[in-house]
C-alpha cells in the first residue's frame, strides 16, 4: 500500500454508521470521513459532502432522477443512499 493510501485509509476509515431517515424534505450530510453513511428520504433529496482526500463505495438508487456522484470510488468506507422521489448528491469537499 503507498503511503498516500495508507494516510487516506487512516483519516477516512471509521466503525461507526451514521444514518439519517426523512418522509420528506432535504436530508443533508457533512461527513468528515469514515464509517458508512445510511441516508434515506421517501419524498426529499439527499446530499452528502466528504473529505477529498476519501474515496467511499457509493451505492445510490432513486426512482425518479439518477444520483450525481462525483466523489472518487474507492473501499475508504461505504455509502448508502435511497429515494423514491428525488435526486441524490454525493460530492467531495
Amino acid at each position: 500500500m503507498s503511503p498516500s493510501a495508507r494516510a487516506r485509509s487512516r483519516s477516512c476509515s471509521s466503525t461507526a454508521t451514521l444514518e439519517r431517515r426523512a418522509i420528506s424534505g432535504l436530508v443533508q450530510i457533512g461527513a468528515a470521513g469514515g464509517g458508512k453513511i445510511e441516508a434515506e428520504a421517501m419524498s426529499g433529496s439527499i446530499s452528502i459532502t466528504v473529505p477529498a482526500s476519501c474515496h467511499p463505495h457509493v451505492r445510490a438508487k432513486s426512482l425518479t432522477h439518477k444520483p450525481d456522484v462525483t466523489v472518487p470510488a474507492g473501499h475508504d468506507f461505504e455509502i448508502v443512499a435511497k429515494t423514491l422521489s428525488g435526486g441524490i448528491t454525493v460530492r467531495s469537499t
